[in-house]
């Protein structure tokens, strides 16, 4: 009686793996698709974070005045080939977003990558779903906004440009309202105060002036 030979293969796809059975019949010839049973594609599982992102690309492309066409297009100038189908499967959550495919498409909206990760909200107290499960928006924002870890070289150069003394001071003078009344005081209070550490500033660097050169005494004894 003739052999029945079996092999294995493995087809790819964007989507799944599949395992295939070849069945080889030495005494028979039939056509491949009536001997190679392959699995059903497995939907894509799209969690929390991943429809966020869709729906957020889809969000800031309509706001940057895009079409998905201009946008693959901006992409594709910037480096990162994608297809208007590929942006429709991305906004539909037909397709996954990988890290290079998020910093790309936020470069491409002139937005920052955690910004698609956010869920949108109009209120820190709103209620968004994440990988903490259902939580507030104020709640995300913060754990995106995070500080490096002590110990990562990060810390060594990287100064937020929103708590240098300038952008502070901008904020603090936001937040005193129009009434030129009140801007006066704050702006007079501040100038004595910038005088008093000018002061102290300049009685520090000629103590340490002083040191350096061996005068710290009045004279001998």
């Amino acid at each position: 009686m003739a052999s029945l030979y079996i092999s294995f293969g493995v087809l790819f796809s964007e989507t799944s793996v599949s395992v295939i059975t070849v069945y080889h019949r030495p005494w028979r010839s039939r056509k491949i698709r009536d001997i190679v049973p392959i699995m059903a594609t497995r939907p894509i599982d799209i969690g929390d974070v991943g429809r966020t992102v869709a729906a957020n690309v889809t969000r800031y492309r309509k706001r940057r005045g895009y079409s998905m066409r201009a946008l693959a297009e901006e992409l594709t100038t910037n480096g990162r080939t994608m297809s208007a189908s590929a942006i429709s499967q991305i906004e539909n959550t037909a397709r996954r977003v990988d890290v290079d495919d998020l910093f790309a498409i936020a470069v491409a909206l002139d937005v920052t990558p955690d910004l698609l990760l956010m869920p949108e909200a109009h209120s820190g107290d709103d209620r968004v779903p994440s990988v903490f499960g259902e939580t507030a928006a104020a709640r995300i924002w913060a754990y995106l906004r995070l500080d490096p870890p002590p110990g990562d070289p990060l810390n060594e150069w990287w100064v937020d440009p929103q708590q240098t003394p300038t952008a502070l001071m901008a904020k603090l003078f936001a937040s005193l309202g129009d009434d030129p009344e009140t801007q006066s005081k704050a702006q007079a209070g501040l100038a004595g105060f910038i005088g008093e550490l000018v002061e102290v500033n300049t009685r520090i660097r000629e103590d340490q002036a002083k040191n350096r050169h061996g005068g710290g005494g009045d004279g001998d004894d």
